[in-house]
Formats: structure tokens, C-alpha cells, sequence
């Protein structure tokens, strides 16, 4: 080591090779730590995120997928549960509705793998009271009473495959507010569970 220390010092040649070959290692160094930083970058700059969306209005009910993140929202998996009992559960919102003669402004039932852009929405089920059904408030009301009693659970991947999850209590078609029903849980002798025993099972 002692006899290498002299000849960087005695030999100019010697001491240029040895910084160059120190400059070398120290920028493919910095530029590992670089490809790292932009990598993880990428990837968070591309995340989706989404947003589980309800409308409750008098004339119009709708639940729709939002990506509010900027790469494409791809869909992997779509499951409603009862939220009294997840064991109870369907694939699609339409699903609850077999049988029944509504007529849909429009639904969707097969979405694996279908990929919402940034800032684009799927809706999943809409109704309207201005469709042509016979007493659309009565099947209005109906749809809610159904809605309410759900969970919608949603699971999502970005252009990296990262696994992400959302789900949503669809409590709000009752009038009932996410945030009340928190409330309730943490206050069980309040007033407010009185209503929560008049909610669908």
C-alpha cells in the first residue's frame, strides 16, 4: 500500500488513473442512486387512484368508478357484499337486480381488466325517473332501500402492477352519511341507532 501511495505520488500518470478510476466508480455510484430515485418517481407519478363515487338525487342514482390519480386505473376484481353480511355477496351493483323489470340509463357486468384513464370515470349503474317506467319513484325508492344495504369493494392495478384496494359503504342511498354511521359505532346508546335498525338487513 505504502509502495502504491508513492507511486501516485512519484508517477503523474499513476495519480491521473487513480482519480479517473475514483471518478468513475463515484459517478456510476450516483448514477445507481439516480435510476433509483427516477424509477421510484415513475412509478408514483403514474399511481391511479380511485374513488368510488355515489349520486343521490331525487331523479337520478348512479355509482360510478373515478380515476382522480394519473396513469390508467386497471380493474382486477369487483365484489358487493351485504354489509350486515359479507358472506352474502354478488359481483356487479346489477347483480342485486336480477329479475326485477327496471329500465337502466345504463350498468355495467364485466370490467376485469378494463383500464379507466386518468381523470375518466365507468359508471357502473345509473337510473333516472325520467326513463319510461311505470311509478319510477316507487322503483327509485326500491333501488335505494337494495343500494343501501351494500358494500361495493373494488381491486385495482397501475402500469407497475401495484395491487391497490377500494371499497365504499353505499349507506348513503338511505340519507345516512359514512360519517354518521361512524359516529354510531363509537356512540351506541345514541339516538342515531334507532335509525340504523330501520336500514335493509
Amino acid at each position: 500500500m505504502k509502495q502504491f501511495l508513492n507511486d501516485m505520488l512519484n508517477k503523474s500518470d499513476v495519480f491521473v488513473a487513480s482519480i479517473s478510476l475514483l471518478i468513475a466508480a463515484a459517478s456510476m455510484l450516483f448514477g445507481g442512486i439516480s435510476l433509483i430515485i427516477q424509477r421510484s418517481h415513475n412509478k408514483k407519478s403514474l399511481m391511479p387512484i380511485g374513488v368510488i363515487n355515489v349520486a343521490n338525487y331525487e331523479n337520478r342514482l348512479a355509482i360510478s368508478i373515478i380515476n382522480n390519480g394519473i396513469g390508467p386505473m386497471i380493474i382486477k376484481k369487483i365484489k358487493t357484499f351485504k354489509t350486515s353480511d359479507p358472506n352474502i355477496s354478488k359481483d356487479y351493483p346489477i347483480d342485486w337486480f336480477q329479475g326485477e323489470n327496471i329500465g337502466w340509463v345504463t350498468y355495467r357486468k364485466s370490467m376485469i381488466d378494463h383500464a379507466i384513464n386518468s381523470g375518466k370515470d365507468a359508471i357502473l349503474l345509473e337510473f333516472s325517473t325520467s326513463t319510461t317506467n311505470e311509478n319510477p319513484e316507487k322503483i327509485r325508492d326500491k333501488i335505494r332501500e337494495t343500494l343501501s344495504g351494500l358494500t361495493l369493494s373494488i381491486e385495482y392495478e397501475g402500469v407497475y402492477r401495484k395491487h391497490c384496494h377500494l371499497s365504499r359503504n353505499l349507506i348513503w342511498f338511505s340519507g345516512i352519511s359514512e360519517q354518521t354511521v361512524h359516529k354510531i359505532g363509537q356512540n351506541p346508546d345514541s339516538k342515531a341507532k334507532i335509525i340504523m335498525k330501520q336500514l335493509p338487513t
